[in-house]
């Protein structure tokens, strides 16, 4: 499956990934593959596989980063003198 990077929840290693059909997925750090948690950023693109428990609920394992987010260019004043 893939999505985008939610929300990310530094101080407990997990975070919230968004499918494209829209359901809220979780993930915890140890669910990354080939890359690190506090590199991850709000709107990247993942791939992972889903799974289902019936004791924690669904939530996302095998993460990889396919495309991080765009960072955000710095603004400049529109003013010239």
């Amino acid at each position: 499956m893939k999505g985008r990077i939610r929300e990310l929840v530094y101080g407990r290693l997990c975070g919230v990934i968004r499918t494209r059909s829209g359901q809220n997925v979780f993930f915890h750090a140890r669910d990354l593959e080939h890359g690190k948690y506090n590199d991850l950023q709000i709107g990247g693109v993942v791939t992972f596989e889903l799974i289902v428990d019936r004791v924690s609920g669904d939530r996302a394992a095998r993460v990889r980063v396919d495309e991080p987010a765009a960072r955000a260019v710095p603004r400049t004043s529109g003013a010239s003198d």
